[in-house]
Formats: C-alpha cells, sequence, structure tokens
C-alpha cells in the first residue's frame, strides 16, 4: 500500500497523515486493549465494559477528522476541492472520473460542501 501512495504522489498533490497512538503501532496500551481501564469501571449504560476494538475505531476516526478539517489546504496547495480517502478503501477504476464529475456538477452551487460516493 505504501508503495502505491508513493506513485501517486508524482501525479496528485498528496497528503499522507499517519495516527500518533496507532492501536496497530500499541496494541497493549490506550487506545488498544488496556485491561487495567476496566478495572473498578461498572460499564455503561447497559453493563458493558470498554471495548478496545471500539475504542480504537473511535479515536482514529475522531482525530484523523479534525486532523484533516485543521488543515489549511487551500493556503497550502492552492485547491479548491480535497478528496479524503483512507488506507482501507476499496474504489472503482473510474473514481478520478466519478470525483472530477461531481466537483464539476457541484461547483455551480453556493451551498456545496462536497460530494458523498
Amino acid at each position: 500500500m505504501m508503495d502505491y501512495v508513493e506513485t501517486l504522489k508524482s501525479e496528485f498533490n498528496v497528503i499522507q497523515i499517519f495516527h500518533p497512538h496507532a492501536c496497530y503501532d500499541s496494541p497493549r496500551s490506550f487506545p488498544a486493549d488496556d485491561p487495567e481501564l476496566n478495572e473498578g469501571y461498572a460499564g455503561d449504560t447497559y453493563g458493558n465494559k470498554r471495548s478496545s476494538w471500539a475504542t480504537c475505531a473511535k479515536h482514529h476516526w475522531t482525530w484523523m477528522m479534525k486532523t484533516v478539517f485543521d488543515m489549511d489546504f487551500g493556503k497550502k496547495l492552492s485547491v479548491d476541492s480535497i478528496f479524503f480517502m483512507e488506507e482501507d478503501y476499496v474504489v472503482s477504476p473510474t473514481i478520478y472520473s466519478t470525483v472530477t464529475q461531481g466537483i464539476h456538477l457541484s461547483s455551480n452551487k453556493k451551498d456545496y460542501f462536497g460530494i458523498i460516493l
């Protein structure tokens, strides 16, 4: 995957970010599987203990969205639009033309925020 992303950098403005507290890198500490976090914890409203996989997913997603939306793409790259994609997305061969067409169709709208595929 990393090699493929490197090939894209020659054709597109790619900003690659890495989660500083990824569960993959720290599987036995927060936010991954840290049994100490359940010690003395009665659970949520339904009595469920903390789930490491759910905590990892929530922390990853929240951190990533905040990081991406805090970036000032317009000043750094002089772009009008961004295409955000995570490493585990599987896309069709026509993804670029589909996104380009969506941006073109929505560019005449004053209330345009983005495109959902």
